[in-house]
């Protein structure tokens, strides 16, 4: 018994000395760092007051996914200054003396001077910021109690990024708070914040619609397109006055305000009744269009026209490389046996590639020849989208969705630059306004119409990365059509018959590319890895680039554009 007692109690002491041994306490980017778009004098000394000073934005996930050999889980971080100076802090606690090593490596684009306690250690400031970074043990700057790393960083332009690493060996991790923990799940709450609200906002403006259907029946006056219209006139109008102050100028009235998110708000509002207040979801009859009608859509194109053609020289500003590429590529091709897939760029189908090569031929190789091809695609979808909305919703809808998109900020960017991009729009929506055609009539000619549909939607994949989810969006509306047609017997056999059509007609389309992808998953996949926010979210382990990417594409609509000039406006907010 006496020797099972001692068992015990070995194993005990056993277990207790290995929760003793402490490891490594080791210092990354997190929360905890502070900035400052300034730097005070005396502020890399450790007495000094950094308490009011901001902390950083962390994780910083503008920066692509980067495996940092010199410490693997560090993540990059940056103050709220771009593309100038800011000073960073981060305290942190020895309860016994400094161990006899302190490694800490450090990367930043573009350069640093660091410091431990007030005492500079090492910088680069050569712009270059080479891969992987420099390392420096800092024990000897180490002391017993509290200490303080304090780093200057410096971008010029481009991509900016801090990553740091201070292994501390025999050092206790400190134990995380509940504020720690509860930091830790934010991005979460917040994305499940963002769904509920989209729910929650459905809902809501969908009651309104049938308010505002019902209140136009008894007045027997306007009907519920009508009332949609207005409200959307007057949020526009709001638009309007509110982005002259802030969006050719950068600047705000009244920034504490924040009239950018009122604005847009508001134009949210107005699409949101444009939506509720709808026809019920039915295919309207086709209706021959107006004298008036005609004119209106004639007008619409020649606007996005214009906005597409006019200082095409100049803005956007500068010679975007993957434009260079594009052209390069597409004469690369001429000589070439008829290739599916090219390699530059990471990897991407040749379809706009091989459109390019007659305009190339036609009007010559130079700068604004290239633009030929991208500009005509943009128009040409301005009309797609009218086309689109008359055959789903009737002609108001048609119209309003026609004009938007014609002075859309985003739309007028892309038609404007030699980018693939542009082709996404345009396929998806000439393929499911034929498909919808198709579908809401009887005969031959319906048959054809799908086909059609089914063959621009199958080829809106040799186009560009991102159209993969315009079929994910047909597969689904394929399967309502079969699952939520309300009608009986002979039209369901119809609907099926149509659908499978579709089907059979958009895999013949995408069997090559689908072969490729089969073969080659390598090369198919690996610029979607890239760039894909899903390989953003498992890099920073947060929902976060998610919900950024939402905000800023919401803004990139009305109000911020991209912070690169070449896809923005001059002199815009970004």
């Amino acid at each position: 018994m006496k020797r099972v007692q001692l068992l015990l109690l070995f194993l005990i002491a056993a277990a207790l000395a290995g929760a003793g041994d402490v490891g490594a306490m080791v210092i990354r980017g997190d929360a905890l760092w502070r900035e400052q778009p300034s730097c005070p004098e005396g502020w890399q000394q450790p007495d000094f007051d950094d308490s009011t000073w901001a902390p950083v934005e962390f994780p910083w996930i503008r920066l692509w996914p980067y495996e940092w050999p010199l410490d693997a889980e560090a993540r990059p971080f940056w103050g709220t200054a771009f593309h100038g100076i800011n000073c960073v802090r981060r305290r942190f606690d020895l309860p016994q003396g400094p161990p006899l090593s302190a490694p800490l490596h450090i990367w930043v684009d573009d350069d640093y001077e660091l410091f431990v306690n007030g005492v500079f250690v090492g910088a680069s400031l050569d712009g270059t910021a080479a891969r992987p970074g420099e390392s420096y043990d800092v024990a000897a700057q180490l002391r017993r109690g509290g200490n303080v790393v304090a780093i200057r960083l410096r971008d010029t332009s481009g991509v900016m990024a801090a990553l740091v690493s201070l292994t501390l060996s025999g050092v206790a991790e400190p134990r995380r708070g509940w504020r720690e923990h509860a930091r830790a799940w934010l991005p979460y709450g917040k994305a499940a914040a963002v769904v509920v609200a989209a729910v929650v906002w459905l809902l809501i403006t969908r009651q309104i619609g049938h308010w505002c259907r019902r209140r136009a029946v008894d007045a027997d006056a306007v009907d519920a397109d009508s009332w949609a219209a207005a409200a959307l006139a007057i949020a526009l109008l709001c638009e309007g006055l509110l982005a002259s102050l802030t969006l050719y100028s950068g600047q705000t009235a009244i920034p504490d305000l924040q009239w950018h998110w009122l604005s847009l708000a508001l134009v949210m509002l107005a699409l949101s009744l444009l939506w509720a207040a709808a026809a019920p979801c039915r295919w309207p009859a086709p209706v021959p269009a107006s004298q008036q009608h005609r004119w209106l859509v004639i007008a619409i194109v020649a606007l996005a026209a214009v906005l597409r053609i006019v200082w095409l020289d100049s803005i956007p500003t500068g010679f975007f490389q993957d434009e260079a590429t594009n052209g390069n590529d597409a004469l690369e091709l001429a000589t070439k046996e008829w290739r599916l897939w090219s390699e530059s760029v990471g990897g991407r189908p040749t379809l706009f590639l091989y459109a390019m090569l007659p305009v190339l031929h036609l009007f010559g190789t130079n700068y604004l020849t290239l633009k030929v091809l991208p500009v005509t695609i943009g128009i040409a979808t301005v009309a797609a989208v009218y086309w689109l909305g008359r055959v789903a919703f009737g002609s108001r809808m048609a119209l309003w969705a026609a004009f938007l998109l014609a002075v859309s900020r985003w739309h007028i960017h892309y038609s404007r630059l030699a980018w693939e991009a542009i082709c996404v729009p345009l396929f998806a929506a000439a393929g499911f306004a034929l498909l919808l055609q198709g579908l809401a009539r009887q005969g031959r000619a319906a048959a054809l119409r799908v086909g059609a549909g089914a063959v621009l939607l199958g080829l809106g994949l040799y186009t560009y990365a991102a159209y993969r989810a315009a079929i994910a969006v047909a597969i689904v509306f394929g399967a309502s059509v079969l699952l939520l047609r309300s009608e009986s017997g002979r039209r369901i056999e119809q609907a099926t018959a149509k659908i499978g059509l579709a089907g059979t007609v958009g895999l013949l389309v995408a069997l090559p590319l689908i072969l490729f992808a089969v073969r080659q998953p390598e090369l198919y996949w690996h610029r979607y890895h890239d760039v894909s926010l899903t390989s953003f979210m498992a890099y920073y382990d947060t929902p976060m680039p998610w919900l950024h990417q939402i905000g800023r594409s919401l803004l990139s609509l009305n109000n911020a554009g991209d912070e690169l000039i070449r896809h923005n406006l001059p002199g815009a907010a970004h």
